[in-house]
């Protein structure tokens, strides 16, 4: 938790975008023809909604999938990597809110960074504590490469 915690100090002195200031400066990065101020602007919504990554590992206690093989500086560098995956790939002009582009397709490329492993997400799960339990039964048995089909529950 030691980890989390830095990472939260580190990214608290960044400016927070709302997801309305992250979406014009996403739509000013496309229009860009300098892929360098491309590339700065990109880095600006990053660094800017990194708030978003850091508050929802937090809140969903994350820290429980630390295991022997996984400690939390993987665990918030696969969250960091798929965020800006998502970012880069214009999420922001798709969605009204930061924590709809933390969807069971977000957690499922999130997995596939922390055990290299694909898993098959079906959307629309309804309890998300119970996609986290699996998550962390199966990063509990990583070493025995277990796959897990996470199924849609109505």
């Amino acid at each position: 938790m030691e980890e989390l915690e830095r990472w939260g100090k580190i990214i608290s002195s960044f400016d927070r975008l709302s997801i309305k200031e992250g979406r014009e400066l996403y739509k000013k990065a496309i229009i860009t023809d300098d892929e360098a101020s491309k590339n700065e602007l990109i880095n600006n919504i990053v660094q800017g909604t990194l708030y978003v990554v850091y508050n929802y590992i937090k809140r969903n206690n994350l820290d429980l999938l630390c295991s022997e093989k996984i400690d939390m500086n993987d665990i918030i560098s696969a969250f960091n990597e798929v965020w800006i995956k998502k970012i880069k790939e214009g999420e922001l002009l798709k969605v009204d809110n930061y924590s709809y582009i933390l969807d069971f397709t977000f957690l499922s490329e999130v997995y596939s960074q922390l055990c290299g492993e694909n898993i098959t997400v079906i959307e629309n799960l309804v309890f998300l504590h119970i996609i986290l339990w699996i998550f962390y039964q199966d990063i509990l048995n990583v070493k025995e490469k277990k796959k897990i089909l996470i199924i849609k529950i109505f």
